[in-house]
C-alpha cells in the first residue's frame, strides 16, 4: 500500500492518516502534519525514524520529514504499546527508509499539478449572509476560489553495493514546490499564496561488519521555506515566512550476540534551526496587529516573529534474550536504556496585539504588549524499560512490561539577544523548572481461541505518560522573559493606555508538586482469520486522561457573577455564573499546575477487514468515537485539532477559562469510515483508491465580556459546551490514482500515474470565521476542502 497509494505527496502524514482510529487534523495546510489517534491530542504522539525518536520537544510534533519515495515502510502502533516506548500518550510513528541491496536499484520521478489540471468546489457556497464564500477580499463582486499555482515535485533514489555482501549504499534527493492561494484571496497579488519548497537529502549507508553484527548509518537533512501568504479576512501585510532547516544523522549497531541474544543500540537527532519573518522583507518586524472581533477581519503586522535553533539527541540500547524454558515457560525478554535530550534557544519579538470586539452594541478593544526577548529551555529524559512476553501454553501470551522515566526541564545558561540575535553584554544564570519521575506498568495477554490460530482475543492495560514539551515553559518562565502587559485600548489615539502586569518572571513560577500527566489505557481486541487471505479485527477502546497542566491564579480573588446568555446570535437565556476579578490585576501571581478540571474521557470501537494482495488488495474500516473532557490547548478550536500541551497557552489564568469548557473534545468526531482499496487490471493497469469520510466539527459559541463585568480584560468564556450546538458538514474525500507499467526488460520499467485528489470535489468547511455571537461572520464557514486537483507524474525504475 505504501507504493501504490494515491499520493498527496506530504509524506509519512498521508500514510498514518490511513491507520484505523487516526484522524488527520484537516484537509490542506499543516492540518495534513496533525493526527490524532483514538482520541488522544496530535501533540501525543511520537515520531520515530528508523527505530529512534526524533519528535521535535518544543512543539511536540514531527520534525524530519523524509521524501516519500525513501519511504520503505511506516510502522504504526496506535493501541497497547510495550513498555519500550515512552514519552507519549497517542500513537507511535515509525518511518523506515529504504537501503541499498546487493543489486543496483534506482528510480526518478516527476510530478506536476496545474490550475487547468483544478476544480471550483465553492461556486456554490454562501455565507448566512447570503453573499459567496469565495467572493475576493479586494473585490467583492470577484470570485477567487482555491487556485493552483505552480505545483512541480522531483525525486531520484539510488541504491546498491559498494562491496557485495558486506557494504551497501542508499541514496535520495527530493524538491517540491508547492503554490496555492486559498479560498476568498485574489491569487494575481503579489504575496498573497502559500508557497512552500522543499529541499531534502537522505544518505545511508549499511556495512555487515561480520556475520552477526551491523552497523547502520544516515543522514538526513531537509530544508523548507514556507511563506504562508494571507487570510481572505486578513490584510497582505499580515503574511509571514517560516524556514525550517532539518539536519539529522543516525546510526544503529545489531550484534546477534548468540542464537537467542540480540543487541541493539542506536543514536539519532536533528540540529537545526527555525525562523519566522514578515514575507515582506522591507515590513519592519514590529508592528501592532489588530483583530477586529465585530468583522472578523485582521490587518498589521505578522502575530509574532523569531529565530530559534532546536536540538535533540536520541540514543537507545536494548537487549532481546529467548528463554526456552524460565520459570517453567518459554519468555522473550527486553530490556533497555534510553537517553533524550532536546533543547531550544533564540528570540521572540511578539507584536502588539489589539483585539476589538462588540458587547451591548457598544465596542470595546483590549491589547497586549510585550517586548523582544531571548530565550532557551532543555528537556532532559532518562528511561530505563523491561519488556517479557510469557507462553503459558500453546495458546495464551503474557506480555508484562515497565519502565521509569526520569525527565527535568530547565534553562541552561544564555545570554541575552537583540532583535538581531546579538548578545547584547548581559547574560542569564541557569534556571531549573521542575522534574517529573513516572513509573508505566503495561500488560497484555493474547489468547488463541480456536487451536488453529485463527481466532484470537487481545487485552491490554497501560499507563502513559507525555514528553515535556518546551514550548509549554521556554518563553513563559525565566529572568529572561521581558514583562507583559495588558490595557484598553483607545480607538482614538490607536494606543494601549492603561497598562497593567499580567505575565511576568516575578509573578510566573511552577507549583512544586507539579507532575506528569497521564493516560490509562485498556484495550479489548478480536481477530478472525476469515479466509488465507482475509481477516477480520474488533477493538474496543477505553483511554481517560487525568492531571493535564494549566495555569492558575493562586493571589488574586474573586467573586462569582451571573451573567445572562441572552445577546448575539443563538442565545439560549440560560444564566452562566463567571468569576469577576476584584483585586488589582497587576497584583495576580500565576504558576503551572496540574488541573482536576482539565481531563479526557475515551471511547471507541473499530472494526476492519482486510484482504491482502493478490490481484486485489482492500482494507475497509469503521470507527465510533466518543471523546470528552476539556484540553488547555485548543480550548476554543473551532476546527477538529485538538492540542493538549500548553504551548505558548496561557489558559488558566483567567479562570473564566473553564467555563463551560468540559464537553465533547475538538478531535470527537463520531463516526469515520475508511477504505483502501488496489486492484491489478489488464495490460498492465493497476488502479487504487482510498476513501475516508468522518463527522464535521463541533460548533461552538463563545463571548467576550467586557472588563466592566469580569474586572478585568481578555475575558471569553464559552457559552454552551461544545457537542450541544451541532456539527460543521460531514467530511468525504476520495482519492484514486490509475497507473501503467511500461517495462524494458531486465528490471527496467517506466510508471505513469493519474492521481485525483478529492475526486469528489467535496467542498465541507473545516472550521468557521468566528463563534463569537457578536460577530457579523458568527458561524461563517471557512477552512473549505481543497478542491479536485489531477496530479500527472511519471518514475523510471530500474
Amino acid at each position: 500500500w505504501v507504493a501504490n497509494a494515491p499520493s498527496r505527496r506530504f509524506g509519512f502524514y498521508d500514510l498514518v492518516a490511513m491507520a484505523p482510529g487516526s484522524v488527520k487534523g484537516g484537509d490542506g495546510g499543516t492540518s495534513e502534519r496533525r493526527t490524532m489517534s483514538y482520541g488522544s491530542s496530535f501533540d501525543e504522539n511520537a515520531f520515530q525514524l528508523d527505530g529512534v525518536n526524533v519528535t521535535d520537544n518544543f512543539f511536540s510534533e514531527g520534525f524530519s520529514e523524509p521524501n516519500p519515495d525513501t519511504i520503505d515502510e511506516v510502522e504504526v502502533l496506535s493501541l497497547g504499546a510495550p513498555a519500550e516506548y515512552g514519552n507519549l500518550m497517542g500513537a507511535v510513528y515509525n518511518i523506515v527508509t529504504k537501503q541499498g541491496t546487493n543489486q543496483f536499484h534506482g528510480d526518478a520521478s516527476y510530478f506536476f499539478q496545474s490550475q487547468d489540471l483544478t476544480s471550483n468546489n465553492t461556486k456554490d457556497v454562501k455565507f448566512p449572509n447570503e453573499k459567496f464564500a469565495d467572493a475576493c477580499a479586494d473585490d467583492p463582486n470577484a470570485r477567487c476560489p482555491w487556485t493552483r499555482g505552480k505545483y512541480n515535485e522531483t525525486t531520484a533514489q539510488l541504491g546498491g553495493p559498494i562491496l557485495k555482501d558486506r557494504l551497501w549504499f542508499f541514496g535520495s534527493y527530493g524538491h517540491q514546490k508547492d503554490l496555492f492561494t486559498r479560498v476568498g484571496v485574489n491569487s494575481k497579488l503579489p504575496g498573497s499564496g502559500v508557497d512552500t519548497k522543499k529541499d531534502r537529502v537522505l544518505v545511508k549507508a549499511t556495512w555487515q561488519m561480520t556475520p552477526s553484527q551491523r552497523l547502520v548509518g544516515n543522514f538526513h537533512r531537509d530544508q523548507s521555506p514556507r511563506n504562508g501568504g494571507y487570510l481572505f479576512n486578513a490584510a497582505p501585510s499580515t503574511a509571514w515566512t517560516r524556514t525550517q532547516k532539518a539536519p539529522t544523522p543516525g546510526v544503529a549497531y545489531t550484534a546477534t550476540l548468540s542464537n537467542r541474544t540480540l543487541l541493539d543500540v542506536r543514536y539519532s537527532g536533528f540540529y537545526g534551526g527555525v525562523t519566522g519573518y514578515p514575507s515582506d522583507p522591507s515590513q519592519p518586524l514590529n508592528q501592532p496587529r489588530i483583530y477586529n472581533g465585530a468583522t472578523g477581519t485582521i490587518s498589521g503586522g505578522p502575530y509574532y516573529w523569531y529565530q530559534y535553533d532546536a536540538h535533540r539527541t536520541t540514543a537507545t540500547a536494548k537487549l532481546s534474550h529467548h528463554a526456552d524454558q524460565f520459570l517453567g515457560s518459554e519468555q522473550d525478554f527486553h530490556f533497555g536504556v534510553q537517553y533524550n535530550e532536546a533543547g531550544v534557544s533564540g528570540i521572540y519579538g511578539y507584536n502588539d496585539f489589539i483585539y476589538t470586539y462588540l458587547s451591548g452594541g457598544k465596542l470595546y478593544g483590549y491589547g497586549n504588549v510585550r517586548q523582544t526577548f531571548s530565550y532557551a529551555a532543555t528537556a532532559r529524559n532518562i528511561g530505563a524499560f523491561i519488556d517479557d512476553s510469557i507462553r503459558l501454553g500453546n495458546r495464551v501470551t503474557l506480555n508484562v512490561g515497565v519502565r521509569g522515566d526520569y525527565s527535568k526541564a530547565f534553562a541552561p545558561p544564555q545570554n541575552e539577544l537583540d532583535d538581531n540575535a546579538k548578545p547584547t553584554g548581559k547574560s542569564f544564570p541557569r534556571a531549573d523548572f521542575f522534574t517529573w519521575n513516572s513509573v508505566s506498568p503495561r500488560v497484555g495477554a493474547n489468547w488463541k481461541v480456536t487451536g488453529d490460530g485463527k481466532t484470537i482475543v487481545k487485552a491490554h492495560w497501560g499507563r502513559y505518560h507525555p514528553q515535556i514539551t518546551t514550548g509549554e515553559f521556554a518563553n513563559m518562565i525565566g529572568p529572561n522573559v521581558k514583562p507583559y502587559y495588558q490595557g484598553n485600548y483607545n480607538f482614538a489615539t490607536g494606543q494601549v493606555e492603561d497598562l497593567f502586569l499580567t505575565s511576568s518572571s516575578e509573578n510566573l513560577s511552577v507549583a512544586s508538586d507539579y507532575h506528569p500527566p497521564r493516560t490509562d489505557q485498556f484495550v479489548v481486541g478480536f481477530e478472525r482469520q476469515l479466509t488465507a487471505k482475509m481477516g477480520l479485527q474488533v477493538n474496543y477502546v477505553r483511554k481517560w486522561g487525568r492531571d493535564f497542566g494549566a495555569w492558575r491564579d493562586f493571589v488574586g480573588t474573586y467573586v462569582p457573577t451571573p451573567i445572562v446568555d441572552d445577546a448575539g446570535k443563538d442565545p439560549t437565556g440560560r444564566t452562566i455564573n463567571i468569576l469577576r476579578l476584584t483585586s488589582d490585576p497587576g497584583a495576580r501571581k500565576f504558576e503551572l499546575a496540574n488541573s482536576n478540571q482539565v481531563f479526557t474521557d475515551i471511547h471507541a470501537v473499530t472494526a476492519s477487514v482486510t484482504k491482502r494482495m493478490t490481484r486485489w488488495y482492500a482494507n475497509a474500516g469503521i470507527t465510533y468515537l466518543r471523546a470528552t473532557g476539556a484540553v488547555g490547548g485548543s480550548p476554543r478550536s473551532t476546527s477538529i485539532q485538538q492540542r493538549s500541551a500548553l504551548e505558548f497557552s496561557q489558559f488558566g489564568r483567567n479562570p473564566n477559562d473553564f467555563v463551560n469548557v468540559a464537553g465533547r473534545l475538538s478531535g470527537d468526531v463520531g463516526l469515520e469510515y475508511k477504505v483502501q482499496g488496489v486492484v491489478r487490471l489488464p495490460l498492465g493497469v493497476q488502479a487504487s483508491a482510498s476513501l475516508d469520510a468522518r463527522a464535521g466539527a463541533h460548533r461552538l459559541r463563545t463571548r467576550n465580556i467586557p472588563s466592566s463585568i469580569a474586572g478585568q480584560s481578555s475575558t471569553t468564556i464559552i457559552l454552551q459546551p461544545r457537542g450541544e450546538l451541532g456539527r460543521l458538514s460531514s467530511v468525504t474525500i476520495l482519492d484514486a490514482r490509475l497507473q501503467k507499467d511500461v517495462s524494458f526488460g531486465r528490471g527496467a520499467r517506466l510508471t505513469v500515474f493519474l492521481d485525483a485528489l478529492n475526486l469528489n470535489n467535496e467542498n465541507a468547511p473545516q472550521a468557521v470565521v468566528q463563534a463569537n455571537v457578536t460577530s457579523s461572520q458568527y458561524q461563517f464557514p471557512t477552512s473549505f476542502v481543497a478542491p479536485r486537483r489531477l496530479m500527472l507524474s511519471g518514475k523510471f525504475s530500474f
